[in-house]
């Protein structure tokens, strides 16, 4: 049967009412479209498990027994596979500010029977810093690293016989704090690696042992004087390194305690405070490469003057070694971890996010594990590349970011170019010294970094103006006063840095 015109749209009307069709083309806006990009990273990380419980860890070590946090934010792992003593590569580091003679020589010396464990990996090195950091020794055969032990205790023993050392200042040691976290960033790297630092006892006033006893809370936080050794320790971590202070004691050594009478025994609480415990009793084998506890090392424990060491060792979850049994107790401990892997967002480059290994599984204990990440350079290297600038050491850079003076420009008026592309994250950074009455006070401008970024489809350099500091209205001496400036890229790592005069 034909139907009318009429009868055709009453029955497209009543189609369209009850949704048997579609709107018609062109009568309805279509609905807006929208992409989001989320970048995922992939993280590894290296953690010890072996001190959980022995008997009530027994069927709870498995991938979801754990979990990984990133700022509280909880993350599962997708792989968990063991650490063995040839995935490691070990840096052995001696700087003569940090250590004086007596110190290195003892640490060289513990060191030693652990040449083999120490080159197991295919790689260990020596570096020494006096004041720069070089290395002085890459081996993977025992008898190389043991040989330049050796010469590290033949020169330490002929600066003793020279005369006594003069200790080295706050002030010195605070810029070998600085070189040090310059040469592990500058490294870069990945997987499982070691930091075997020879240490010596911090400089310290008994206002400062004071301070420290009654500061229980805020620990070294509160004097600025250990602000470079808390920022290293942040740096340390965050590149992965598993950073040990070794600080030999000598004096007084008692026989050993036996096992079930002496262990130490250390615990983070809730609220990020640090309790140690000597065990009485306890189940024998809960770590496999434990040592007995001397005297000695209580006395390294409690030292006010190696406090601040831990600053260092702390955050990269090492520890500070007073006994050459500790070290290879320590050593066979590490060579024990674990390593895990899960995905996450990539947070803001420049960075430094706080990081957690729990035991999900049990008591969601933590557990060791470096207590932070970073994403490309973080704050706290460009501050120490800026205060070694501000101390006189050479400006240095790696091939990247190009400072540039156009010699036509009226104004004098520069660029920093990132090479070419369409984006780049970068840091531009300064600092200068304080007035000459506070001659130790550094002043810095940091700020956060920023996204360059280019519209036009023109090939060429990715650049940006160069704005140097004004000067300080409050200082005469400001508009010939010298400032040191640093530019990153952050995608690539890069930088470079100089020292120019305000005018």
């Amino acid at each position: 049967m034909a139907l009318s015109r009429r009868q055709r749209v009453a029955c497209a009307c009543a189609l369209l009412a009850c949704g048997g069709l579609g709107p018609l083309p062109g009568e309805v806006d279509e609905p807006e479209r929208f992409s989001e990009t989320i970048e995922v990273r992939e993280i590894e990380v290296v953690f010890d498990d072996d001190v959980l419980p022995r008997l009530g860890s027994f069927l709870r070590k498995k991938r979801d027994d754990y979990s990984a946090f990133e700022a509280g934010a909880a993350y599962p792992l997708v792989e968990i596979g063991s650490v063995s003593a040839a995935d490691w590569l070990h840096v052995l580091y001696f700087d003569s500010q940090l250590a004086g003679p007596a110190a290195r020589i003892a640490a060289a010396r513990a060191l030693l029977p652990m040449a083999g464990s120490l080159t197991e990996g295919g790689r260990a090195e020596i570096v020494v810093a006096d004041p720069n950091p070089r290395i002085v020794l890459v081996t993977a055969i025992p008898a190389e690293l043991v040989r330049g032990l050796e010469r590290i205790v033949a020169q330490a023993l002929g600066e003793s016989k020279a005369g006594p050392a003069p200790v080295a200042t706050l002030a010195q040691r605070a810029l070998q704090i600085d070189r040090l976290a310059v040469e592990i960033a500058g490294r870069g790297g990945g997987g499982p690696r070691a930091l075997w630092l020879a240490a010596d006892r911090w400089p310290m006033q008994p206002i400062d042992h004071e301070r420290l006893a009654h500061a229980r809370q805020q620990g070294l936080s509160h004097d600025p004087q250990f602000g470079p050794l808390l920022a290293a320790g942040k740096v340390l971590a965050s590149y992965g390194w598993v950073t040990s202070a070794i600080a030999i004691r000598g004096g007084r050594e008692q026989p050993t305690m036996p096992l079930y009478e002496g262990r130490v025994e250390r615990r983070r609480g809730g609220t990020g405070d640090y309790q140690t415990n000597i065990i009485m009793w306890t189940l024998t084998g809960s770590r496999k490469h434990r040592a007995a506890t001397s005297e000695s090392q209580l006395d390294t424990l409690t030292d006010f003057a190696l406090l601040p060491l831990t600053a260092l060792s702390r955050p990269t979850s090492g520890v500070l070694i007073g006994t050459p049994e500790r070290l290879g107790s320590v050593m066979g401990d590490q060579h024990d971890r674990r390593r895990a892997t899960y995905r996450g967002p990539r947070p803001e480059p420049g960075t430094l996010t706080p990081f957690e290994v729990r035991w999900t599984g049990g008591d969601g204990r933590l557990l060791p594990s470096p207590a932070f990440l970073r994403s490309s350079t973080p704050k706290e290297v460009t501050l120490a590349r800026l205060r070694l600038l501000l101390a006189g050491d050479a400006p240095s850079a790696t091939a990247g970011p190009l400072l540039r003076r156009p010699v036509a420009s009226k104004t004098g008026a520069s660029e920093i170019c990132f090479g070419e592309g369409r984006k780049r994250s970068v840091r531009v950074a300064f600092a200068r010294p304080g007035p000459k009455e506070a001659p130790l006070e550094v002043r810095f401008d940091v700020p956060a970094p920023r996204v360059v970024t280019r519209d036009d489809g023109d090939g060429g350099d990715l650049c940006l103006p160069w704005s140097p500091p004004g000067p300080d209205p409050g200082d005469l001496s400001a508009p010939f006063a010298p400032f040191v400036w640093l530019a990153e890229d952050l995608d690539n790592e890069t930088w470079i840095g100089g020292v120019e005069t305000a005018r």
